[in-house]
């Protein structure tokens, strides 16, 4: 479901894809600025310099540029943006940036409610001489570019040109604001404003994610409800106005209505975010911090730059957060990951450690002198220490289970896991392994399937650990079909998704007469498709295990992962859509859960 995240820094050539929407952003800004935007096509050098903390970045109206402003109103023009002179230092505390989505123009907002135009954009008045309850905020251009609303942090909001008034959620005076009338007062303060579509109306919303819709603005969800680990920093609409997603100054992206969720910048950016962006196309976006690193998701391109870049793997969040993920990083390219190829697979032989490490199974056990699979079958290529998943023979028989039970119900912070660890929707081939399969030439399992006791109680959210607990050998989760989930090795230590032979969903028993899968096979989570997350099964520490794609259909690789084989991205989780952490299923190994974050609880009866 979502596409890397790309930073490139400033002093780079680069050229930079924009759309027709503001980027909201919020004043109070602490850090120096570094520029960077990911574009595509050819570089061009941008023009001017920022100085202190980066309030906002405006796409031009063709995107192939775009301004950076900070809170000085210092300017950087890229690409095909006209170069500008920055504001007189007089002018005061920049909070917002907005561009004129019908020209190639833009707007500055200060927080006492001047407004400076440059380029194309024209100045249809402001809110400078009136007495602001707060400060002025952010600034959302109507759909031609010939009027816009400036937003107080009390949620005042101000018409001006063809902007037409529909509410206000503010404490200021009401002839001064537009004619409007107090309709409610905010918990928290207002960060954030957009137009609808045909801007006869807008959203705004809060710090702690409340929404609040007016005119012909429809009310698709909010974040009021969620403990949010950081704030909400603004918000950008869906491209058909039936839905919106928020931003929180960690990079967390909540989508509501129709927007569709391509990836966030939690545990990428190393300094707060300020504000996001949709392409034209409502295809992807970009995410901006202070310090004006950009992030491209979905369609938003990037010119393929190897300068520094950052990532979206393994961010955590707190144990009551359901977003806004913070805490762990690790790195990312420019570009997607290239997708894992089935028919040359890397062995993972001798990738066991004894602490985290990506791409590795951090195991409890370190020592192995069990049984396996006898002889490598031709799907193995030794020469090149690869494994063909495509041509690999699976163990004859179709076996039904009639008795099969699975239950996963919730209990106040527990989710309780019921089952006997027969399959509930598919047949099992036949074990023990019959001389007669072809099976059994490489693999002589003499184990048969027989009901287990499963009967588990996991958090509903767990709570990260300091440091990860390795795996055990034996259940470290289980799959929606109702059959748990072993590590990624088999007896003897070797990567057994290679080596052991399986059923057609890729199971086998072991010498416990346990039904169990190493790898998250395609008979649980059927056809992979562009942006896809599926909760596929839980890990006995109570986080998900998922199916995500990127936006060809892939499934991700080692190296969006972290060293737990997880990552934090916005999945459904709890009944809602989060940005929490979770495992994700691989074709490479270790496919599934290389140590655990947070602590595992015991399997009794298995």
């Amino acid at each position: 479901m979502i596409t890397k995240a790309t930073v490139i820094k400033r002093k780079i050539s680069r050229k930079a894809l924009g759309v027709g929407f503001s980027v909201l952003s919020v004043g109070s800004l602490l850090a120096l600025s570094i520029i960077a935007f990911p574009g595509s096509g050819g570089a061009l050098t941008c023009q001017g310099t920022v100085v202190d903390p980066v309030v906002g970045m405006a796409p031009t109206q063709d995107g192939q540029g775009y301004w950076i402003a900070d809170s000085k109103g210092d300017i950087e023009s890229c690409g095909d943006a006209t170069a500008e002179l920055p504001l007189s230092s007089s002018s005061g505390n920049v909070t917002a940036i907005a561009g004129d989505p019908s020209a190639n123009g833009f707007w500055l907002v200060t927080s006492t409610g001047s407004v400076f135009p440059f380029g194309t954009a024209t100045n249809f008045g402001d809110a400078s001489s009136l007495k602001l309850a707060k400060g002025i905020v952010a600034m959302a251009p109507t759909g031609d570019g010939n009027g816009y609303w400036l937003l107080g942090g009390d949620g005042g909001v101000f018409s001006y040109g063809d902007a037409t008034f529909q509410g206000s959620s503010g404490q200021v005076d009401p002839a001064k604001a537009a004619g409007g009338t107090n309709s409610f007062i905010p918990n928290k303060p207002i960060v954030g404003i957009v137009s609808t579509q045909d801007s006869n109306g807008y959203w705004m919303v809060a710090s702690d994610g409340g929404m609040f819709a007016f005119g012909d603005a429809g009310f698709f969800g909010s974040a009021a409800n969620i403990n949010l680990v950081e704030p909400i920093v603004g918000m950008t609409p869906s491209s058909d106005g039936k839905g919106y997603r928020l931003v929180a100054s960690d990079g967390g992206i909540f989508s509501y209505g129709d927007a569709k969720f391509f990836g966030s910048a939690s545990g990428s950016s190393t300094s707060p975010v300020v504000g996001m962006a949709p392409t034209h196309d409502g295809g992807g976006y970009w995410v901006v911090n202070q310090a004006g690193n950009i992030f491209s998701y979905g369609d938003a391109l990037n010119v393929g730059s190897t300068t520094t870049t950052t990532s979206l793997a393994g961010s955590t969040t707190s144990s009551s957060s359901t977003t806004s993920s913070t805490q762990v990083s690790s790195t990312t390219t420019s570009t997607l990951a290239p997708a894992a190829n089935p028919t040359e697979l890397p062995i993972g032989d001798g990738h066991v450690s004894s602490t985290p490490e990506v791409g590795y199974v951090d195991s409890c056990q370190t020592t192995f002198n069990g049984a396996g699979a006898e002889t490598d079958g031709p799907w193995i290529d030794t020469a090149n220490d690869t494994w063909n998943m495509t041509t690999k023979i699976a163990v004859e028989g179709s076996v039904s289970w009639p008795n099969a039970t699975y239950s996963v119900t919730s209990s106040g912070n527990s989710r309780i896991i019921t089952g006997n660890d027969e399959p509930i929707d598919h047949t099992t081939g036949i074990f023990p392994i019959q001389s007669s399969d072809p099976a059994y030439q490489y693999d002589k399992n003499p184990n048969s399937i027989a009901p287990q006791n499963i009967d588990w109680t996991l958090p509903l959210n767990p709570i990260p650990l300091s440091t990860p607990k390795c795996v055990p050998m034996g259940a470290i989760g289980i799959l929606n079909d109702g059959i748990v989930l072993f590590n990624a090795l088999d007896s003897l230590g070797r990567d057994g998704g290679a080596h052991e032979v399986f059923d057609s969903c890729w199971e086998h028993p072991d010498s416990n007469n346990e039904l169990h899968h190493h790898i998250v096979p395609a008979c649980v989570y059927g056809t992979l498709t562009p942006n896809m997350s599926e909760l596929v099964g839980y890990a006995t520490d109570g986080y998900g295990i998922y199916v995500e794609t990127d936006s060809n259909g892939n499934m991700l690789t080692n190296s969006d992962l972290d060293s737990c084989h997880g990552r934090t991205s916005q999945v459904m989780w709890n009944g809602t859509e989060q940005d929490v952490y979770h495992y994700d299923a691989t074709l490479e190994y270790p496919y599934t859960i290389g140590c655990f974050h947070a602590a595992p609880i015991s399997t009794p009866g298995l």
